[in-house]
């Protein structure tokens, strides 16, 4: 079992439309809605990839009930706290012809949950925890969260010995990496402003990988750093500090999900004790795959085989 703690749930919405007129009504040619937010969507992925995921977040009112039950109608068991309110919705609108990277986004943000409620989720995860093969880190942390929440989870965790995945930004990231996770997944904003960095130049593999190391010198132990770099690729820094980047030529109608695809094969590869160009190998497909379809985290496995064959790796001089 992975369990996977999504610290912002959503209801998320991809509308297509014929074109995006400012001051106009659209009439969308295409409705989707998932359970998302990055570990709704991770956990998702992490079922259709065959794993045996196990969410825990923080839920409210009739959205947060849909999610729950829509989660289980996917197979994905999980365990929820719940408190006042609503859970939110995230709506996404693209035109059909600008798919891709042209998406207009509305995240709506979330009323500050009660301390009592992050006291539930950190004894619930402490009983996952201990009989977990991993835990995942995912999403940025609801209002009302400690900023240090993920941080006594990771060390909740290497009491137990099970080793942690992380996935997200601000405030709540460098007291969680300080904390030892064993491998750290972040997009390339994300790592720019963990690590006070310019963004990446034209070519910006050898800078995600330059990252990646700079970011495993953060974590306490030989960890695995990976930092990715959309339709661009990836690069990942394993624990012997060899650094390998890679990419696959795919369109990217639908991204919107793909480097939380990413991080479910990262953390099943995690568990099989793959060897570091496997793993990356694998997680380019995964995030492929991921972008082939509408609604994040919705993907086909059997299209990973297909694209992991196209994946094209090659070791980065760090």
């Amino acid at each position: 079992m992975i369990v996977f703690i999504a610290g912002h749930p959503s209801v998320d919405r991809l509308y297509e439309v014929d074109a995006v007129q400012p001051g106009r009504i659209h009439r969308p040619t295409g409705v989707y809605v998932v359970p998302g937010g990055k570990g709704l969507n991770a956990a998702r992925v992490a079922r259709r990839l065959g794993g045996k995921p196990h969410v825990l977040t923080v839920l409210a009112g009739h959205a947060g009930h849909w999610i729950a039950e829509a989660l289980a109608a996917e197979g994905v068991e999980g365990t929820y706290v719940w408190t006042d309110g609503e859970t939110r919705t995230s709506v996404s609108v693209a035109a059909a012809s600008e798919l891709g990277d042209e998406v207009t986004g509305f995240y709506e943000g979330s009323p500050p949950i009660p301390a009592s409620a992050w006291t539930e989720l950190e004894a619930a995860a402490s009983r996952l925890i201990a009989s977990a093969e991993m835990v995942c880190l995912s999403g940025s942390l609801i209002a009302g969260a400690p900023v240090d929440g993920y941080r006594r989870i990771v060390e909740t965790a290497r009491r137990h010995g099970t080793p942690v995945a992380i996935d997200s930004h601000g405030p709540q990231l460098l007291p969680a990496l300080k904390a030892g996770p064993e491998l750290v997944k972040l997009n390339a904003e994300e790592a720019a402003e963990a690590l006070d960095r310019g963004a990446p130049a034209s070519d910006p593999l050898p800078w995600a990988a330059a990252a990646a190391a700079e970011l495993q010198r953060r974590v306490p132990g030989n960890r695995i750093a990976v930092v990715t770099c959309g339709a661009d690729g990836m690069a990942l820094v394993d624990g012997s500090g060899e650094a390998l980047a890679g990419r696959i030529d795919e369109v990217s109608r639908y991204p919107v999900g793909s480097g939380d695809a990413v991080l479910a094969s990262l953390a099943l590869s995690f568990g099989r004790s793959a060897p570091a160009h496997e793993m990356l190998v694998l997680a380019l497909a995964a995030g492929a795959a991921n972008a082939e379809l509408p609604g994040p985290g919705v993907l086909d496995p059997d299209r990973v085989p297909a694209l992991a064959a196209r994946a094209s790796i090659r070791p980065v001089e760090l």
